[in-house]
């Protein structure tokens, strides 16, 4: 199923409210008039009638708003404030980036609820590989309407060269895949001295020149607003995949970005793990754009 998902102008959180609103109107209507004629004959016993049908109401409702199952718990998977322009003029297509949290994964049901593209957590350091990342690879790419790729977490702490040979001993080399990520977030003791400039780039620098020497394709950068903003802005021309749960229309600096991850708390039907949520991502484009990666 290709869906694309358009900024709140046909949300589904938008068409229960409306859904919610024509019941409320037709069961107020129907119980005026039965309380009425109920009033003028017997008034003890039509007020015990009136409450009981304010709870079959009331239960009516909220089958209508949650559709009488557990799946009911998953909400609009975008979900955040968005101008009237940015309704009418962008497109988002919906994804997710998982790792071993998630457990087992059925990506053929996350992508019947409108996913259709998914990172992997491949690596983290020189030697670290996720257990999921060899089972979770097959059965994306065997998902007929779901784009995949892999992400590496960077260290600090090991040489760029050998986080790179890492990577690419683990994840193979598949031309329908998407292009590789280098996930840079500040970690542990870095939070309070972030590395230097100068180590930054003899970490990341021979990351990326080695994944696109390998994958024939230019990486991609996961990162905050922070990090683009002191490491990466006006040095880097990667494309940018921004970690900004406000869903900005542009980086910091106005340039675009490819990939944006909006939430760390998604709730999705089709995974087991340890960890009840899910990162939800969005594509800057169309499926048909995605495609073209």
């Amino acid at each position: 199923m290709k869906r694309e998902v358009r900024k709140r102008t046909a949300s589904s959180g938008k068409s229960r409210r409306t859904a919610n609103r024509r019941t409320r109107g037709a069961g107020s209507t129907f119980a005026d008039g039965l309380l009425q004629r109920l009033f003028t004959e017997n008034p003890k016993r039509a007020r015990w009638l009136a409450l009981a049908a304010a709870g079959v109401l009331i239960l009516l409702i909220i089958i209508l708003v949650h559709g009488g199952s557990p799946a009911s718990t998953i909400r609009p998977l975008i979900d955040v404030p968005l101008s009237e322009e940015q309704a009418e003029e962008v497109v988002y297509t919906q994804g997710v980036d998982v790792s071993n949290y998630q457990g087992e994964i059925d990506f053929d049901m996350l992508n019947e609820q409108g996913i259709q593209f998914v990172f992997i957590k491949a690596t983290e350091g020189n030697s670290w590989v996720d257990q999921k990342f060899q089972e979770n690879w097959k059965a994306a790419k065997h998902c007929d309407s779901m784009r995949y790729g892999a992400y590496h977490f960077m260290s600090f702490r090991t040489p760029g060269s050998e986080q790179a040979a890492s990577f690419i001993s683990t994840v193979p080399k598949d031309k329908d895949a998407l292009p590789p990520v280098v996930d840079i977030e500040l970690y542990d003791e870095f939070l309070n001295e972030p590395p230097s400039q100068t180590h930054f780039r003899e970490t990341l620098d021979p990351i990326l020149a080695a994944l696109e020497e390998q994958y024939g394709k230019q990486p991609i950068i996961y990162t905050t607003t922070y990090l683009y903003t002191k490491y990466i802005a006006g040095v880097y021309d990667n494309p940018i995949w921004i970690a900004d749960h406000s869903l900005p229309a542009t980086l910091p600096d106005g340039n675009p970005w490819l990939f944006c991850q909006y939430s760390y708390e998604g709730q999705l039907e089709g995974y087991s793990g340890e960890e009840p949520y899910i990162d939800l991502d969005v594509f800057n484009g169309s499926y048909e754009d995605l495609q073209e990666l």
